[in-house]
């Protein structure tokens, strides 16, 4: 089971390194699961590993683990790259062809939230292109309850709340 180990952190490296953004643990583990490279267990101490050795980045956001590639992973993937499969690259190229956009989208609105000091919440909402972002706002709430929903709300509506910001900012410009 150990020798395995190598192979599957080439695998994920090669992911995050295709996608060139951050990807999160359920986009990464259902491709990997999905097409039989990996068990759920296998994958989860994968990333463990990777993380420890500083070859990816951990990122925890609300209920989202997000992984990115550091320079040394890169190195990594570089000097190892031949050992992956053929099948695994196909594999990984046709799945970002379909889903790089639906992806990206996915990872580039971020809501979390947190306790606060004086014993409320603190929410954040951010919004992220091309790996910086380019909106971000954080306002307190009040309970648990409160800063759930206006997480869920501001990924489901953020386009229209990015955009009425913007308008009003600008003075309708």
């Amino acid at each position: 089971m150990q020798q395995a180990f190598p192979l599957y952190k080439l695998m994920i490296l090669e992911m995050l390194n295709k996608a060139n953004f951050p990807l999160t643990n359920s986009q990464i583990t259902e491709f990997l699961v999905t097409y039989n490279y990996v068990t759920y267990f296998e994958v989860q101490q994968t990333f463990s590993e990777l993380s420890a050795s500083g070859l990816i980045i951990m990122e925890q956001i609300h209920h989202s683990t997000r992984y990115s590639l550091t320079e040394e992973g890169e190195q990594t993937l570089s000097y190892y790259r031949h050992m992956l499969p053929d099948s695994f690259i196909e594999n990984t190229q046709s799945y970002f062809q379909k889903n790089k956009i639906k992806l990206r989208n996915t990872n580039s609105v971020i809501a979390g939230y947190m306790p606060s000091s004086n014993g409320d919440y603190v929410v954040q909402c951010r919004i992220m292109e091309k790996g910086r972002s380019i909106f971000d706002m954080t306002m307190p709430a009040p309970t648990t309850e409160i800063a759930e929903q206006m997480c869920f709300n501001f990924e489901k509506k953020q386009a229209e709340l990015y955009s009425h910001i913007l308008l009003e900012l600008t003075g309708g410009q």
